[in-house]
């Protein structure tokens, strides 16, 4: 525990001296899922999926087709961007 109390006293010191370096900017779980190549859904991409889901109900004369394959949400979503 010791050691523990040390660093804590380090890192205090680098604090109030300046030293440590500024956090980095941006997005970080953004840049985390693009170098992992994780595909999300924006706020925006799902409104393009709530859009095509209400115009495809409105052909069959119902409020929305529910789509439930996320492989046809993700063709939606590239499609609109």
């Amino acid at each position: 525990m010791n050691k523990a109390y040390e660093t804590a006293e380090v890192i205090q010191e680098d604090f109030r001296s300046g030293t440590l370096p500024e956090p980095e900017r941006g997005d970080i779980l953004e840049k985390l899922n693009n170098e992992l190549g994780v595909d999300t859904v924006s706020f925006s991409d799902w409104e393009n999926i709530d859009r095509h889901e209400v115009r495809e109900g409105e052909k069959k004369g119902k409020p929305r087709e529910k789509i439930v394959d996320l492989t046809q949400m993700m063709d939606i979503v590239h499609k609109s961007r």
